[in-house]
C-alpha cells in the first residue's frame, strides 16, 4: 500500500489537486477511523454499565456513527476521483509511447504484452488505491482497541498480542514450509 501511495505522490501524471486530494482523503480516513475508536469506547463503556443511555450518549452515538460515515464517504469519493483522474493520464501517456515507438519495438513486445499492460495493470493500481481509506480506518481502529485493551488490562493485553505473535509466526513458518 505504501508503494501505491508513493507512486500517486511522485507520479509525473499527479498535479498538486491530486496530491491535495490525496492527502485529502487520507486525512479523512484518520478522522474516520478515530472515530470508530470512539464510538467503539463510547459503546463498551454502555455496555459495562459505565454510563447510563442519557442524551448526551445518544447525541454522541449518532454524532460518531455520523462522523464515521461521512468521512469513509468523502475519503472514497475522493480516492475514486483521484484514480479516476490518474487512470485518465496513464493511459493517454501509454497511448502517445504506443503511436510514438517505433513498429519494429511494438512487434517485439507483442500485442498480448500491450494489451495486458493496458487492460490488467492500470486497473490494478487503481483497486490497490480504492482500498486505501480501508486499511487506513482499520489500522487505527486496531491501534485504539489495543491502546484500549492495555488501558482496561495490560495483562489481558499482553495474553493476547503473545497469542497473536505465535499465531503470525506459526502461519508464516507454515506458509514457507508449503512453498
Amino acid at each position: 500500500m505504501r508503494r501505491v501511495i508513493q507512486f500517486f505522490l511522485t507520479s509525473s501524471f499527479t498535479g498538486r489537486s491530486t496530491k491535495a486530494l490525496l492527502a485529502t482523503a487520507i486525512s479523512l480516513s484518520l478522522l474516520g477511523g478515530a472515530a470508530n475508536v470512539a464510538l467503539l469506547a463510547l459503546v463498551t463503556r454502555r455496555l459495562s454499565g459505565d454510563s447510563n443511555a442519557s442524551w448526551t450518549f445518544i447525541a454522541a452515538l449518532l454524532g460518531l456513527g455520523a462522523l464515521l460515515g461521512i468521512t469513509r464517504g468523502a475519503a472514497q469519493y475522493l480516492l475514486t476521483k483521484v484514480t479516476i483522474d490518474t487512470l485518465v493520464a496513464l493511459r493517454t501517456a501509454f497511448c502517445k509511447e504506443v503511436t510514438a515507438a517505433p513498429l519494429a519495438v511494438l512487434e517485439h513486445l507483442g500485442s498480448a504484452r500491450l494489451t495486458a499492460a493496458f487492460t490488467e495493470n492500470m486497473p490494478a493500481i487503481s483497486n490497490a488505491l480504492v482500498q486505501l481509506p480501508n486499511v487506513i480506518l482499520y489500522a487505527i481502529v486496531a491501534g485504539g482497541s489495543i491502546v484500549y485493551m492495555g488501558w482496561l488490562s495490560w495483562q489481558a493485553l499482553i495474553l493476547i498480542l503473545a497469542a497473536g505473535a505465535i499465531f503470525l509466526v506459526s502461519t508464516a513458518s507454515s506458509t514457507i514450509v508449503h512453498r
